[in-house]
C-alpha cells in the first residue's frame, strides 16, 4: 500500500507553502538587509504536517534563489517523508520607491515518501507562477509586507515494488496570501494561506515562518 496521489499532493502543497521566502514580492526583507537568509517553517495541510528550512540568496532587485529540507508528516501514517526544493526568481520594481516588487519564480521539489512493506514511492514536483507585494505601512524598525502569489504545478507520483510499477501525475494551481511582519529590516515573521485550485478534494494549507538576513550588503 502506498500514500494516495490526492494526500501526496496535499503534501507537495505544504512543502511549497514554505518555499521561496525571498523578496518583497513574497512578503519577506529585503535582501538590501543582507544578501543571504536562513530561515525554519511549519505548514500544514489536510492529513499532512511539515517542518522545514531553508537558505537564500539574492540581491535587492534582480534575481534570487533558495533551496530547502522539509520533512512531512502524514496522519495515520508511520514514517516521515522529506522534500529537498530549489527555487528561483527575479525581482522587478513596480514603484519608483522600490517599495513594492513583482517576481517570476520556479520551484522544483523532490518528496521520498515512507515505504510501505516492500513498496517504494516518490513525488517531483515542478512549479512555474508569479507574486507581488510590498509595503505597506512601515517605521524605523518594523514593515507590514502583504502579498499575493500564483503558481502552476505538475506533480508525479511515482511507485514499485514486489513487481509493480506504476506512476501518475497531476496538473493544479495553488494561490497563497500572507503577510510578513519584517523587523529591524531584517527578521521577517510570515504567516500564509496556500489554497489548491482544479484539484478535487483538497483544502487549503497554512503555514508560518521565520527568516533572518545576514552578510555584508
Amino acid at each position: 500500500m502506498r500514500v494516495s496521489l490526492g494526500a501526496v499532493v496535499v503534501a507537495a502543497i505544504v512543502v511549497g507553502s514554505s518555499k521561496s521566502q525571498a523578496q518583497l514580492c513574497l512578503g519577506a526583507a529585503s535582501f538590501s538587509a543582507g544578501p543571504m537568509r536562513i530561515g525554519a517553517a511549519f505548514d500544514v495541510g489536510d492529513q499532512a504536517k511539515g517542518y522545514g528550512a531553508e537558505f537564500a540568496v539574492g540581491r535587492p532587485k534582480g534575481a534570487f534563489g533558495s533551496a530547502g529540507v522539509t520533512s512531512i508528516s502524514y496522519d495515520g501514517v508511520s514514517g516521515n517523508a522529506t522534500s529537498f526544493n530549489v527555487s528561483a526568481g527575479y525581482s522587478v520594481d513596480t514603484d519608483s520607491k522600490g517599495k513594492a516588487q513583482f517576481c517570476p519564480v520556479a520551484q522544483f521539489a523532490y518528496e521520498k515518501q515512507p515505504d510501505f512493506d516492500e513498496f517504494e514511492s516518490s513525488v517531483n514536483s515542478f512549479g512555474l507562477g508569479g507574486a507581488l507585494g510590498g509595503i505597506m505601512s512601515s517605521s524605523p524598525s518594523f514593515d507590514f509586507v502583504p502579498f499575493v502569489s500564483g503558481m502552476f504545478v505538475r506533480a508525479t507520483i511515482s511507485a514499485s515494488g514486489g513487481g509493480f510499477s506504476e506512476s501518475d501525475s497531476e496538473n493544479y494551481g495553488v494561490l497563497s496570501i500572507g503577510a510578513g511582519f519584517v523587523m529591524n529590516h531584517s527578521v521577517t515573521l510570515r504567516p500564509q494561506a496556500s489554497f489548491p485550485v482544479g484539484l478535487e478534494g483538497a483544502k487549503p494549507s497554512f503555514g508560518l515562518s521565520l527568516g533572518f538576513n545576514f552578510g555584508s550588503r
